[in-house]
């Protein structure tokens, strides 16, 4: 039992005696009675908190291994949706998070290859869209705004292929021709592709441009637009245009050559009769009637001679080039080119003529004269009518080195510095449309540079314009 006395609590046992009548009270403070206990009690709770304390600390340093690889890995996967495959894994975790991290690194590699090989195959397809000779639009099919074009289309615009984008592409078409090219687009998103043969689209200034349209639509990813390939056809057309100019000359030329050998047969009874007709004149007395007649036979016999001259230069051109080179006088193709341009050339200029003695040089006489002759056609263009005294057309020949100098000079109005490099190109002018072809030039430099030669030209604006025709000399 406990008893209390003086404030001390005491812890008292009592036991009866056997055979007497009192009993034995044994007493001891609690305190002392409890001691080992409470000792007993602290090294426990010692023990515990030791204990928790390490379990804490294990805690702690099992979770540090587990928690710091995760960290590290979240971050490097919140960098591949930015395009940065850089950002460390943690490659030494152990356990699971090491096989994930092991994992998604490969998974990240395979990633980073296959946005590399998408960006080449992009490059590839740009590259080759940006080189097509096509003018190439990609266009949304409901809003028909445009959202990508190539480089050629931006030439085709006269702007950067970027000012297209946003840009409605029913803007390029001219206004008569919207409503055909909207019905056009309608059909292709319907059915999948289309072709339109012709169609005009707008140019800056207010000119047209024919094309040929190929459509189809493409599907990309969840999305899709029509891509629309537009082909100039000016290039064509006007080779067309030259062709059947080309057929309407041939017709010419063989109604030409019909006309010079019907007029080759009588030429000669005409130049005998007048040559007869001249002696028969001599034999007459002298009078004021005989002096006129033998005036006229002379008259008529200079226009007979002229007239089997310029048949024969024109049989001799007819000709046409058999593929075979021979030596002959430069001055012999001036002379033949001079007589068939007369016409072109008395109401427009003086001709003056300075031939050097040049000796004889490589190719074919009708070829070169006929180069001379596109030269002094152009040259009698450039001047205008009316004025022959004013003006004038000269052409010099003489010999530089191994070569064989040709000019020819007139005085007219020039070729402007920016036509000045493109004079040779075929089917370039500066001449109005229905005057010339544009094929001269190409065809002069072709013939020139078949023998070894070449031709240069030198103009000033309102001074006039040069050609010089260079030729091999024949050994």
């Amino acid at each position: 039992m406990v008893a209390a006395a003086d404030a001390t609590r005491w812890l008292a046992a009592r036991a009866q005696l056997r055979d007497v009548p009192w009993s034995v009270v044994i007493a001891e403070d609690d305190r002392e009675a409890f001691a080992s206990v409470q000792g007993l009690k602290l090294r426990l709770l010692l023990t515990g908190l030791v204990l928790g304390a390490a379990a804490l600390l294990f805690s702690l340093l099992v979770l540090g291994r587990l928690v710091k690889p995760l960290e590290v890995l979240t971050d490097a996967a919140r960098g591949v949706p930015e395009g940065d495959f850089s950002r460390a894994v943690p490659d030494r975790a152990p356990g699971e998070p090491g096989d994930l991290s092991r994992t998604f690194d490969a998974m990240r590699s395979a990633l980073r290859t296959t946005l590399q090989g998408l960006r080449d195959s992009e490059e590839r397809y740009r590259r080759s869209i940006d080189s097509a000779n096509d003018a190439i639009f990609a266009v949304d099919p409901t809003t028909l705004d445009i959202l990508d074009a190539n480089r050629k289309a931006g030439e085709l615009a006269r702007c950067a292929p970027e000012d297209l984008v946003k840009r409605c592409f029913l803007d390029l078409y001219p206004d008569d021709q919207r409503e055909r090219g909207r019905e056009f687009a309608g059909r292709v998103a319907a059915a999948g592709d289309g072709t339109l043969r012709e169609i005009d689209l707008a140019t800056p200034g207010g000119g047209r441009l024919p094309v040929s349209i190929s459509a189809s639509v493409i599907v990309h990813g969840a999305g899709r637009f029509l891509q629309l390939i537009c082909r100039d056809l000016s290039g064509r057309k006007r080779m067309e245009r030259e062709l059947s100019q080309a057929e309407k000359l041939s017709t010419v030329g063989v109604l030409a050559a019909g006309i010079l050998h019907e007029l080759s047969t009588p030429l000669p009874y005409v130049q005998a009769n007048l040559d007869q007709a001249k002696e028969d004149v001599a034999a007459l007395e002298e009078g004021p009637r005989t002096r006129a007649l033998r005036s006229g036979i002379e008259d008529a016999l200079e226009g007979s001679q002229r007239a089997m001259t310029i048949v024969r230069d024109l049989r001799i051109f007819a000709r046409g080039n058999d593929g075979k080179r021979s030596a002959f006088d430069v001055n012999d193709a001036v002379r033949m080119a001079l007589r068939m341009a007369q016409h072109e050339l008395k109401h427009r200029a003086t001709v003056v003529t300075e031939l050097g003695q040049v000796p004889q040089v490589v190719g074919q006489l009708t070829e070169v004269s006929q180069v001379f002759l596109n030269l002094l056609v152009n040259a009698a263009h450039e001047i205008a009518p009316g004025d022959p005294q004013r003006n004038r057309v000269q052409v010099v020949t003489a010999v530089e080195g191994e070569r064989a100098l040709a000019k020819v000079s007139d005085t007219g109005a020039g070729i402007a510095p920016d036509a000045l490099t493109r004079i040779f190109d075929p089917f370039f002018t500066t001449k109005p449309a229905g005057v010339g072809t544009g094929l001269g030039l190409a065809i002069s430099r072709d013939i020139l540079s078949r023998i070894g030669g070449g031709i240069r030209v030198e103009s000033t604006v309102g001074r006039g314009t040069t050609f010089t025709v260079e030729l091999l000399l024949a050994a």
